[in-house]
């Protein structure tokens, strides 16, 4: 059990120093049967992956139902685009571990790709590790009921985070403030941020600028469902 502990921390330690190519030749010198610890062969799963051995990951945590191995092949069937599996896969982790924020935001992603959009404000709100990133609660709130088409709601959650600084996501975000306000019929509140974020050197938001002075209620516009016409009919 003693060996078992030391090899756990080792392999914990070769993560968290990005060691993890050393780790295959290390082995040769560790006792198989220390190997075959369920603890052990997810930290190997892990560090697998990370050397971007998907086949030796999945082989690793084969009948492991811990929430490491849920997430090991989580990210696997991640990085072949099977987001439904992916899914499924991750929503597992949430019965072992509920505060696992990387997971969180990776099924929040997921809900948005999926179109899971109800299932999605539901997480956020599930999802107690949110509570610390109180910006990226309510910018995933918002986007979440704009796909909904609940734009007032959306305003409400996008109000309260309207002057933080986000850094490199200022801009993203700052576009869903826009866009939202176009669509919830609020003029002045489009305008002010479109022209920020066109002096900002965002081309989305100088179209948009652009348009609200050529189209009367371009928000109206945005939302129709109606078929473009082909180009046929005015030739």
């Amino acid at each position: 059990e003693s060996n078992e502990s030391g090899l756990v921390t080792w392999l914990k330690l070769s993560n968290y120093l990005g060691q993890e190519h050393r780790v295959p030749e290390m082995l040769k010198l560790v006792n198989p049967e220390v190997l075959a610890a369920p603890k052990v062969r997810e930290l190997l799963a892990i560090l697998a992956l990370k050397r971007d051995e998907p086949g030796e990951a999945l082989q690793l945590v084969q009948g492991l139902f811990t929430a490491n191995a849920h997430n090991v092949r989580g990210n696997i069937l991640l990085r072949e685009n099977k987001w439904e599996e992916a899914y499924k896969e991750l929503a597992q982790i949430f019965m072992l571990k509920e505060n696992s924020f990387n997971a969180a935001e990776r099924l929040i992603a997921l809900c948005w790709i999926l179109g899971k959009f109800e299932e999605g404000l539901t997480l956020i709100d599930k999802i107690k590790t949110l509570d610390g990133v109180r910006e990226k609660r309510h910018a995933f709130k918002a986007a979440l009921l704009i796909r909904l088409g609940q734009f007032p709601a959306a305003q409400v959650e996008l109000d309260r985070i309207r002057f933080t600084d986000y850094g490199q996501l200022s801009l993203p975000v700052h576009q869903l403030i826009m866009f939202n306000a176009l669509l919830n019929g609020d003029e002045s509140l489009s305008r002010f941020m479109a022209r920020k974020n066109c002096r900002n050197g965002d081309g989305m938001n100088c179209w948009a600028l652009m348009g609200m002075g050529l189209w009367p209620d371009l928000g109206k516009t945005l939302k129709r469902d109606d078929e473009l016409s082909s180009i046929k009919e005015f030739s």
